[in-house]
């Protein structure tokens, strides 16, 4: 049983923190988690929202707390402000490889949009539009069927892409 339907992980000066809380703001029957350092989640008053203070450099969360946080989840948003650096990508993959569906704002910086498509593998939104984030959250949580295909293409994606062999072949590469 999921306990929380989005999550929300990060700390990166990309992550558009106010359109988070907007987000949060706008869909008060849903349960979200924000695991995130960033000082403007501090004294965040929203009664749907719990937040976990965690940082990949202090270790505040282990590993595996992390998993279960994610998997507790129906789906994992990544808000970002418009920009051509890439952000959200270990969000992202962290997601997807343990079954979550990814909505993620389609900004110039996206890492591979080659490989990763819009309603088939993840769901691109629009960076700043809170009106298009709560639409698109709202369909994915209420489509079960859509669920299971974006699940599934993502995580094979990151299965045949992000694996360990393919790390070393592209290495080999630079060799």
């Amino acid at each position: 049983m999921k306990q929380n339907d989005i999550i929300f992980v990060g700390n990166d000066s990309q992550r558009n923190f106010d359109l988070l809380i907007q987000i949060a703001k706008e869909l008060p029957n849903y349960k979200f988690i924000f695991i995130s350092n960033n000082s403007k989640l501090d004294g965040i008053n929203l009664t749907n929202v719990k937040r976990i203070k965690g940082s990949w450099k202090e270790k505040d969360i282990s590993d595996a707390d992390l998993r279960n946080l994610y998997t507790s989840s129906k789906v994992s948003i990544i808000p970002l402000h418009n920009s051509t650096q890439p952000s959200g990508q270990s969000v992202a993959l962290q997601s997807m490889s343990v079954g979550i569906p990814v909505l993620i704002s389609n900004t110039e910086g996206f890492w591979d949009k080659d490989l990763f498509k819009h309603e088939k593998d993840l769901v691109f939104v629009d960076p700043s539009d809170v009106e298009n984030w709560v639409i698109q959250i709202e369909s994915i949580i209420n489509d079960e069927s859509k669920q299971i295909k974006i699940v599934a293409n993502a995580k094979n994606k990151v299965l045949s892409n992000y694996n360990l062999h393919q790390f070393h072949k592209n290495l080999l590469k630079y060799f």
